[in-house]
């Protein structure tokens, strides 16, 4: 597949199958007493016909955030 390169122009990529994961969330405790958990989760790896200054491949990593919040009850709105 093409897509557009670091240079704007179109370069190959290819995709790079995934053998092993490991996916830990990253934990936040709050100073208002809310923790917020965040995971990215990658669905797909591209490596790019083209390399940076270093002569190293370009990746690009297709991921989406998956976000939990644990509020405590004095935070929620009164209704």
């Amino acid at each position: 597949m093409k897509i557009i390169g670091p240079d704007g122009d179109p370069v190959e990529a290819r995709k790079i199958e995934i053998v092993e994961s490991h996916e830990n969330w990253s934990i936040y405790k709050l100073e208002d007493g809310t923790v917020i958990r965040l995971k990215p989760v990658t669905g797909d790896v591209l490596r790019l016909e083209a390399y940076n200054e270093f002569g190293e491949p370009i990746y690009i990593v297709r991921s989406k955030n998956f976000i939990s919040a644990d509020v405590p009850d004095t935070l929620f709105q009164k209704t």
